[in-house]
């Protein structure tokens, strides 16, 4: 049985110099994998008065500054991203990578969703 370590970094209160500083010395510590959040405001809210970065550019720059680290994001919500939009970027992330990317999502809703998309196709 092997042991992996990985690091979350909610990415916010850092600036994306330090979060980049940061992603930097834990790939050269060769954590198993690094990971950043969907959300698309502070936890726990500050009404935008902290640095917070949006997950799949935030990503985007992680798979620029490491090599060794698998990349990933602690749960993408379906209801904020179309499923297909965020497939092909997480494909695309996955060719910038020297690592793997891991993708999950979450969908607490696939009723409402389901009728959403129905009602989008007529």
């Amino acid at each position: 049985m092997s042991l992996a370590l990985g690091v979350h970094v909610g990415q916010q209160n850092m600036t994306m110099l330090e979060m980049r500083t940061l992603w930097k010395e834990l790939d050269e510590a060769r954590v198993d994998w690094i990971s950043a959040w969907d959300h698309f405001y502070e936890a726990p809210p500050a009404n935008g008065t902290q640095d917070h970065f949006e997950a799949l550019t935030t990503l985007g720059a992680l798979a620029a500054d490491t090599r060794h680290a698998r990349l990933g994001c602690l749960v993408f919500y379906v209801g904020y991203r179309n499923p297909a939009s965020l497939a092909k970027a997480a494909a695309t992330l996955a060719a910038a990578s020297t690592a793997a990317t891991v993708l999950h999502l979450a969908n607490r809703q696939i009723r409402t969703l389901e009728n959403l998309y129905k009602d989008n196709d007529a």
